[in-house]
């Protein structure tokens, strides 16, 4: 199972939770707001689904993977939901330069070795130089 996946839950077991945060269990609530997730009582009453901003456990989610559900868009307003937009790759390269001086030497080395033969062939995966030093392996550079 996935660290995201949500579970279902039954009443039996959001009852018992209630009980123990010291809230009232009847009537059933529509949602129990925890943190980072929300039980929200099913149409039918018999379940209730686990919702977070980026996946929930109703038949909907299931069913339009990749779409918001009703639940997720009435918890979790898209402006507050947590993006699933990927990073463009010049802001991977930002994000890398930004934090390239905090690595070892050799790994500097071998980024910046790296490049330098990308900038020759981008279409190429393969390296053309060596890496620092001319060894062919990583060592540390002075």
């Amino acid at each position: 199972m996935d660290k995201n996946e949500t579970l279902t839950q039954s009443i039996e077991s959001v009852v018992e939770l209630l009980k123990y945060m010291g809230k009232p269990t009847d009537p059933l609530p529509e949602a129990v707001q925890l943190p980072d997730i929300v039980l929200v009582l099913s149409n039918m009453g018999d379940v209730y689904y686990a919702t977070t901003a980026n996946s929930c456990s109703c038949p909907s989610a299931f069913y339009r993977p990749g779409q918001r559900c009703k639940h997720q868009r009435k918890y979790y307003p898209e402006d507050s939901a947590i993006s699933s937009k990927r990073q463009s790759m010049a802001e991977t390269i930002a994000q890398a330069d930004r934090s390239l001086s905090k690595n070892l030497k050799r790994y500097q080395a071998m980024v910046l070795a790296a490049r330098e033969s990308a900038e020759e062939d981008p279409d190429s995966i393969l390296p053309k130089t060596k890496w620092a030093g001319g060894f062919n392996g990583p060592v540390e550079v002075d």
